[in-house]
């Protein structure tokens, strides 16, 4: 039988916390570098059941703020350009595989960048101050997202509630559900 993801995690958090890190104390940056990879090993525990669909929901989040901005689009050549690059990506389905959605996912996040800088340069007033709201709006939400899923980490203060991984994920699933015939 092949030891699982869990256990084998367990094993190195607990070689690195009560072995490792002990044995080199004398020497902060080591001990430094033990507590760091012993963090991001109980991040990947804590992130492990979920991480392969985070990334596809992000892809769906990212494909729905790309629509949300390119809609009613107005501006010059520059803006007109972008816009259809856009639409071309959005026209593609969303691939199936991990490493296709991670291209994909890249390709369309390059593109709402692109659009973003030909908007500025040649877009209507209207047109930049309803995208940026768009963007801004949209951002914010997947940043509470994002902070719930690298909550493991250990960054937040406590200072302002963050949904745990799973609950963030039922809403994350709510909002941009299967979509194109593929697979969560």
């Amino acid at each position: 039988m092949i030891v699982s993801v869990d256990i084998r995690l367990a094993s190195m958090i607990s070689a690195l916390s009560n072995v490792i890190a002990p044995a080199v104390e004398t020497n902060a940056f080591a001990t430094e570098q033990a507590q760091l990879v012993a963090g991001h090993l109980q991040a990947l525990q804590a992130q492990r059941e979920h991480s392969a669909e985070y990334e596809r929901l992000e892809h769906r989040y990212l494909r729905h703020l790309a629509a949300d901005v390119v809609l009613g689009t107005e501006g010059g050549p520059r803006t007109s350009e972008a816009a259809g690059r856009l639409g071309e990506l959005l026209d593609s389905p969303e691939p199936v595989g991990l490493s296709d959605l991670r291209a994909a996912h890249a390709a369309l996040a390059t593109a709402v960048a692109d659009f973003v800088a030909a908007e500025g340069e040649d877009g209507t007033d209207e047109s930049v101050a309803r995208s940026t709201r768009s963007i801004v709006r949209a951002e914010h939400a997947q940043s509470l997202r994002d902070r719930s899923f690298f909550k493991p980490f250990g960054y937040e203060d406590g200072s302002v509630d963050v949904e745990p991984i799973d609950q963030m994920m039922d809403g994350f699933r709510n909002k941009y559900p299967t979509r194109d015939g593929a697979s969560a």
